[in-house]
């Protein structure tokens, strides 16, 4: 299935999305305003999007790390539109803790097929994950990028009893962790035996980690046969660094050897970096300036005449 045709210029748009709005929908809109072509295929999925909000509606956890602006069902729905997605799997963000219903009701209110990925407890009971694989969920999340090898082996050993009921259903493990975990990964999935999804690249780069290392990293993580890696949010690999070209060996190499464990997610609404997140989660931040447009653009490019598209 052939993607639907762009302009280079595309790939460097003019218009950064705008952020600082409560809402998201000043940017989402903005393929639209533009009346750029959509990028993808039929049945494109877009597998990692955030629902925020209504405030109102769905309380933030007490423990996050910060406090989002909203970024809401229509807005989303917008935005995939505008790239082309009809198919959508929502990521449960961090500030909304274990509570998933607002990824819940918003697979509801999406007008397009909807999966999520979820943050459960370690001791859910297993006898009620029908009713969550009911609602749509698929998978659940570990979010820890400052997390030591040691304590994302500790997580997988907690939930070693959900896991088990997990393989039942076909759900998958998502992890959004640092360099620092990936010696230990090949284990992990070993005894876990089921698949796993690394976000965002792998994660946030080592210190003195370069983009050669990282390479040779996930060539033997997708080796284990069991490791997926999503190719979204570039701009969380490096601190302060947000140049998509940056990374564009890293997204060549990728697409040319392991297109068949791609997967790919546009990373709506682009929440706010660690560093950028003050001290006191009482002040709501805007969302990163991430043209979603334009970066899919320029990762459809790096595919060049690949059948990539269509496999990933």
């Amino acid at each position: 299935m052939r993607r639907k045709p762009f302009r280079d210029e595309d790939m460097n748009s003019s218009k950064p999305e705008t952020s600082g709005s409560r809402s998201a929908e000043r940017y989402t809109s903005q393929s639209k305003l533009d009346d750029r072509p959509p990028l993808l295929p039929e049945l494109s999925c877009d597998c990692h999007i955030h629902i925020l909000g209504p405030e109102a509606h769905y309380k933030f956890s007490e423990e996050r790390q910060y406090t989002p602006m909203e970024a809401l069902v229509p807005d989303a729905m917008n935005m995939l539109s505008g790239l082309g997605c009809t198919r959508a799997v929502i990521v449960q963000p961090s500030v909304y803790g274990t509570n998933n219903s607002c990824t819940f009701n918003a697979i509801e209110q999406l007008p397009i097929s909807a999966r999520a990925v979820i943050v459960i407890p370690a001791d859910f009971s297993p006898g009620k994950l029908q009713i969550l694989h009911e609602k749509g969920a698929r998978g659940i999340r570990f979010n820890g990028t400052h997390w030591s090898a040691d304590k994302l082996e500790n997580q997988f050993s907690a939930y070693s009893k959900l896991f088990e009921s997990m393989k039942g259903f076909k759900w998958h493990v998502e992890c959004y962790i640092g360099a620092q975990t990936h010696s230990v990964l090949p284990r992990l999935v070993e005894k876990s035996q089921l698949d796993l999804v690394l976000d965002h690249f792998g994660g946030p780069m080592g210190r003195d980690e370069s983009i050669e290392n990282r390479m040779s990293t996930l060539d033997q993580l997708i080796d284990t046969g069991r490791i997926w890696i999503k190719i979204s949010g570039y701009y969380r690999l490096r601190a302060g660094e947000k140049d998509p070209h940056t990374y564009s060996l890293l997204m060549e190499h990728l697409i040319t050897h392991h297109a068949h464990r791609l997967i790919w997610g546009s990373d709506w609404p682009h929440t706010p970096d660690r560093q950028d997140r003050p001290q006191t989660i009482n002040t709501r931040l805007p969302f990163q300036a991430i043209d979603t447009y334009g970066s899919l653009a320029l990762l459809l490019q790096h595919m060049g005449d690949h059948n990539a598209v269509d496999r990933i």
